[in-house]
């Protein structure tokens, strides 16, 4: 069972620059304005100003801030020049460039906005002379295909360097993307990528995931566990229900029978009093439920909710993302954490690789997976069973 593991806590030193570094992220310190005085540093933080120095000072040099003689240090602007590890004779390269990011960027979608954060950390940490032109995939102007295409367009006609995306694996928009690959812009997917397209990839090993979730629940006493679903052709959402069923299918010596339910994807929240008058009606209902991710849980219960049914006494829920993670309010769903940020950083880190070598690199071809892992939370929305219990 995968465990939430408590780190070490940083230094002194790299406990200031991870703030001042979230800080410039999130635009509380907007470019070109100044930091806090020395002094102001060091009572906030408590802390003698050599360790203040040591940190601007590793700032500085990870690109993020701008030191003058006599002048408190400043944010980097756009307008500032980037050091980096090209040679000295090498001027072809603009000194600033742009990657494209095409995400959804729904007000809700904590997942996308933190894979964002955390290709920004990895562009300013690593000194990067690029910058993120954002695309978003969730404008009603057009379907998410349109607008995807739209990008690719974008990115052979404006000169853009290459590209990180949530790719909706649509048939035509695999198809522009290897032609954008084709025309020398690198191109990493996240979160689901396509078997017949060669790519590079940062996610989560959803296989393992789901499968960890499931045996979870078994080991909670649930022999009747549900998995609902989406009928989405990703990647993501095939290997979760892979992982849910190797899970079921090793449990006994002869199995566990699955119980699956696919929601349509355009509908679900209207298909899913389908699923719970199911649920109300069926003679052996299930004990607990797995859900393809976290917004559907959500859905699931508010309908369960409406029905007069409780979770986790009726109906035990685990979901898949931890958005809660993000939210104001206090967290409920029990869940499993991918980890956005590093998804984001990774992925910027990967594209930064491809843009630094050279046509004839041969080692270009060797496109890379990189699969980080996950963490299974647990609150309040899963129970045991009773030994004694008829469930």
């Amino acid at each position: 069972m995968l465990k939430i593991q408590i780190q070490r806590s940083p230094s002194a030193s790299r406990r200031i620059v991870a703030t001042l570094t979230e800080r410039i992220v999130r635009g509380i310190y907007p470019p070109g304005s100044r930091l806090p005085a020395e002094r102001e540093l060091s009572s906030e933080f408590v802390l003698d100003r050599s360790l203040i120095r040591s940190a601007l000072s590793e700032l500085s040099e990870a690109g993020l801030i701008v030191r003058e003689p006599g002048c408190r240090p400043r944010v980097r602007s756009s307008s500032d020049s980037f050091a980096t590890n090209r040679d000295p004779g090498d001027h072809e390269q603009p000194t600033l460039q742009a990657i494209a990011v095409i995400l959804p960027q729904h007000e809700a979608d904590h997942g996308s906005r933190k894979i964002m954060r955390g290709i920004n950390h990895a562009l300013r940490s690593l000194r990067a002379p690029y910058r993120p032109i954002i695309f978003d995939m969730d404008l009603q102007i057009a379907s998410r295909q349109v607008l995807e295409q739209e990008a690719c367009a974008a990115i052979e006609s404006e000169g853009i360097a290459g590209a990180i995306v949530w790719p909706t694996v649509e048939a035509g928009s695999l198809a522009s993307w290897s032609h954008v690959q084709e025309q020398g812009h690198p191109v990493v997917f996240v979160d689901r990528f396509d078997a017949d397209l060669p790519c590079d990839f940062v996610g989560v090993d959803n296989h393992a995931a789901a499968r960890e979730a499931t045996e979870y629940l078994l080991a909670l006493g649930h022999t009747r566990i549900a998995h609902l679903t989406q009928d989405i052709a990703a990647t993501s959402v095939q290997e979760r229900c892979a992982g849910y069923q190797e899970a079921l299918r090793m449990a006994t010596p002869h199995g566990i029978p699955e119980i699956q339910w696919v929601l349509p994807a355009e509908t679900y929240p209207q298909c899913m009093e389908d699923f719970v008058t199911w649920f109300l009606e069926t003679e052996q209902p299930p004990t607990a439920v797995f859900v393809v991710n976290d917004q559907v849980a959500h859905t699931l219960i508010a309908h369960l909710k409406a029905q007069g049914k409780r979770v986790p006494e009726d109906l035990s829920v685990l979901g898949f993302d931890d958005d809660e993670l993000y939210s104001a309010r206090p967290a409920l769903l029990s869940t499993v954490r991918q980890p956005f940020e590093r998804i984001g950083h990774r992925a910027a880190e990967l594209l930064l690789r491809r843009l630094k070598r050279l046509p004839s690199d041969t080692s270009a071809t060797a496109f890379q997976h990189i699969l980080l892992s996950t963490q299974l939370v647990e609150r309040s929305t899963c129970r045991a069973l009773g030994t004694s219990s008829s469930e």
